[in-house]
């Protein structure tokens, strides 16, 4: 069911919840409000939903989009979303894609969220994020790129970040991290751009990640350099 850019108002019909057989929902770009409804979570077949660019849909992200065991893609960015983020997504074991950002969202990033091995895309800028990125993220072992920029997370970085040896990009400026970069990030050869600028981090750059810049394809590094000791960085200040 395609229904993008157009001027839809008004809320998701809850008898959406009986189009059973549906495999793929696309709503997106179109000016609906309310909440999402959690009948949703009755469409067993459901493979991918599309509800982003819906700036008045507001409330939280219901636990019952955990049923939805074939969903492979959840696009829920650029809404009015809140509350914290449901452990119960941890579910989804065959999701790939999980876009978040752009919304209200609070709370921490559930530690269940390890088991979303399939996982390769997590975008969670641009909300009220806060504790620490989890030790569980090594569980994640698909992901190619981690967005959680623009956030309130604490902490320091975890050193399990290094075992995602497929991680390609890394955005996590503009959070309250604490600490130093730790060298494990150096594992991580097919990284190509890692933003930490304005992330209250110190010390220095360990040189085994600036050495990704010349032995692999890491292209973009940047880094507060008042705070960070770093030669290979662009500085943010």
């Amino acid at each position: 069911l395609y229904l993008d850019e157009n001027k839809f108002t008004g809320q998701i019909p809850t008898t959406m919840g009986d189009m059973t057989s549906l495999i793929d929902l696309r709503l997106r770009i179109n000016n609906l409000s309310g909440s999402i409804p959690t009948e949703l979570g009755k469409l067993n077949n459901l493979e991918t939903i599309y509800l982003d660019t819906n700036p008045k849909i507001s409330g939280p992200i219901p636990v019952e989009l955990s049923n939805l065991k074939k969903l492979s893609e959840l696009h829920m960015y650029e809404m009015d979303l809140n509350g914290p983020l449901p452990k119960e997504l941890a579910l989804l074991e065959g999701l790939i894609y999980l876009y978040l950002d752009n919304n209200e969202l609070t709370g921490q990033i559930p530690e269940d969220w390890g088991q979303m091995g399939n996982l390769e895309q997590l975008f969670l800028t641009g909300n009220n994020l806060n504790g620490p990125l989890p030790e569980t993220i090594r569980g994640l072992k698909s992901l190619e790129m981690l967005r959680a920029a623009d956030n309130e997370l604490s902490g320091p970085i975890p050193t399990d970040l290094g075992k995602l040896t497929k991680l390609e990009y890394v955005y996590l400026e503009d959070n309250n991290f604490s600490g130093e970069v730790p060298p494990e990030l150096a594992e991580l050869t097919k990284l190509k751009t890692m933003h930490l600028h304005n992330s209250r981090l110190s010390g220095n750059m360990p040189p085994e990640i600036c050495d990704l810049k010349d032995q692999f394809s890491l292209i973009e590094l940047t880094a507060d350099c008042k705070e960070v000791i770093c030669d290979c960085c662009a500085c943010d200040n």
